[in-house]
């Protein structure tokens, strides 16, 4: 109960923890990390094994541009108008969402926004989740501390 916060005891949480979406196979660095710092990026895609990424600006700059090492990570920037291009299989780069498994990449080239569009929903979805168990708990709190009520009235003969 303390490491999952959930009480063994009772059967309606026990309930709401089976019933919660499974999280995602977590970001796990395993080489060097380029790109934008972790807290301005929701999207990293990452080397299954060597292989080549390049991202390229809207204009045709380049952008980023490297021989990755199985394990390598580029973190991309948030609103940045680009294009993640790789050269070999685009199965050999899995995708990170706000830091869970969002798969692999499923084209040789992929714009940026797309990735960064999809963790941004992602977020908005777990965030709304996240209120509703929330809202769902406070209500729960509420009728048990009502039944503790009425329950001490009755026990009070009041």
């Amino acid at each position: 109960a303390e490491l999952t916060g959930i009480d063994p005891a009772s059967p309606e949480a026990a309930a709401a923890a089976a019933a919660a979406s499974p999280v995602q196979r977590a970001f796990n660095p395993r080489g060097a990390i380029y790109g934008a710092s972790a807290n301005a990026s929701q999207v990293v895609i990452q080397a299954r094994k060597a292989a080549s990424l390049v991202v390229r600006m809207a204009d045709g700059r380049v952008l980023f541009a490297r021989q990755l090492a199985a394990g390598d990570a580029w973190r991309a920037p948030a609103g940045v108008a680009a294009v993640v291009d790789v050269s070999s299989h685009f199965s050999d780069f899995d995708v990170y969402l706000n830091g869970e498994h969002g798969g692999t990449l499923t084209a040789e080239q992929t714009p940026l926004s797309q990735l960064n569009a999809r963790a941004q929903t992602l977020a908005r979805q777990a965030a709304a989740e996240v209120a509703a168990r929330t809202q769902a708990a406070q209500v729960e709190a509420q009728a048990r501390a009502a039944e503790v009520q009425s329950a001490m009235v009755v026990a009070t003969g009041g």
